[in-house]
C-alpha cells in the first residue's frame, strides 16, 4: 500500500504574509495495481503542493 508524506520546504516571507510550501511524496506505489495516478498536475493543483514525487521504492522524508 502506498504511503503519502509531506516534505516541507523553507518558509517564505512576503511582508506580513508567511507561507510554508511543500512537496507531496507518494512512495511504495505499486505501478501494476491498475490504479494509475494519471493526473499528477491536477493532484498538485488540488493540494497546493509545489510538486509531487511518486516512486515505487520507500522514500523516508526527514522531519
Amino acid at each position: 500500500m502506498a504511503r503519502i508524506q509531506i516534505l516541507e520546504l523553507p518558509a517564505e516571507h512576503h511582508g506580513d504574509d508567511f507561507t510554508t510550501p511543500f512537496i507531496l511524496v507518494i512512495d511504495e506505489y505499486e505501478y501494476g495495481t491498475g490504479k494509475p495516478i494519471d493526473d499528477l498536475p491536477g493532484l498538485k493543483d488540488a493540494t497546493g503542493a509545489r510538486g509531487v514525487i511518486v516512486t515505487a521504492g520507500r522514500l523516508d522524508v526527514a522531519p
